[in-house]
């Protein structure tokens, strides 16, 4: 979508212009009147048709999805424009030669080892199971969007056939009921779950208030968790290495993925990520994170990018600021502030 908006200078203009207060189908509409535009107006809505039901904390229903507001969609094609043309094509060529270079090491590695033919065959089957695989679980998560969308949609209509009928004050309403009271809701009196639905609004408002610990046992007991680095330098924050490498660049404090973007070379720090975060990782140079482990999203998104990542940081956010410098040794597992 970037390379077919760089075709028209006015658009990429119009890009730049792009922030978090603008009515993303205003700034489309105005987009598709600028010279050159046409081709990207087209792509942007194959997208849309395609993977348009995608968008941040998408496993949330309530959230809005691409298809509904596509504000974050169009932040992250700015970032991209950012970057110079092709760059990201280059980048992917180079993780993947990476990764030819790094399995014909483990296939040499193996096959001049005792029994060394079996060896390799069992490797060999070991890859393509693990390629495999990893691709073929995004499928089974895209699926189960498409089915959100297509049920979010039946709701929406719903929604508005009961505030039509006095059952609800407004659509949101709807998410704060369960299955069986949308079933039930039909047959009770106007404004029946008025209550129920304020109830749950101020407990959601509550539940976003409270900062969890990272860890609670099953025992209900918070254990105190903290790192060793040893020679790190003084006053560096500590965490868990998650993504080998080291880098050096301005913070950027990541908490609504939805209104900030990263500029190119930034260090994304952010208490966690989910599938909606991915885009922003275009411009990372590394990431930091409060919360997270070796297998959490962050953590594997970073490794397929290619940049150094630290998790479970205490208190990141409240110790870094936008602009300070920092460098981030995912070998060791150390933030050096600069």
């Amino acid at each position: 979508l970037a390379d077919e908006a760089r075709r028209s200078p006015q658009l990429v203009a119009w890009f730049a212009q792009l922030d978090a207060e603008s009515d993303s189908q205003a700034w489309l509409a105005h987009a598709a009147t600028l010279e050159n535009s046409a081709p990207f107006i087209a792509a942007f809505e194959a997208f849309i048709a395609e993977y348009g039901a995608r968008g941040l904390s998408e496993i949330d229903i309530r959230m809005p999805r691409w298809y509904e507001e596509p504000i974050s969609l169009l932040k992250v094609i700015a970032s991209t424009l950012q970057q110079p043309a092709g760059s990201h094509r280059a980048q992917h060529e180079r993780l993947a030669a990476q990764r030819r270079a790094a399995t014909a090491k483990l296939r040499d590695a193996v096959g001049a080892s005792a029994l060394g033919g079996l060896k390799t065959r069992l490797v060999e089957r070991l890859l393509a199971v693990s390629h495999g695989g990893g691709i073929l679980r995004e499928h089974h998560k895209f699926m189960v969007i498409l089915v959100a969308r297509a049920a979010k949609e039946m709701l929406k209509e719903a929604s508005e056939a009961l505030i039509a009928a006095g059952h609800l004050a407004s659509p949101d309403d709807i998410w704060f009921l369960t299955w069986e009271e949308l079933i039930e809701i039909w047959e009770r009196e106007p404004g029946a779950f008025g209550g129920v639905i304020a109830e749950r609004q101020a407990a959601l408002e509550r539940a976003h208030a409270i900062t969890p610990p990272l860890i609670i046992t099953s025992d209900g007991e918070v254990p105190q968790v903290s790192y060793a680095v040893a020679d790190a330098p003084e006053g560096a924050l500590l965490g868990n290495p998650v993504s080998l490498g080291v880098y050096e660049g301005p913070v950027r404090i990541i908490t609504d993925p939805q209104t900030q973007t990263l500029a190119p070379g930034e260090v994304l720090v952010a208490r966690f990520t989910d599938p909606g975060w991915t885009p922003l990782f275009i411009n990372a140079g590394a990431l930091i994170m409060e919360v997270g482990g070796a297998m959490t999203h962050g953590s594997v998104v970073a490794r397929e990018y290619g940049i150094p990542a630290i998790v479970g940081v205490n208190n990141a956010l409240a110790t870094l600021h936008d602009g300070q410098r920092v460098r981030v040794d995912g070998d060791r597992g150390f933030i050096e502030l600069l």
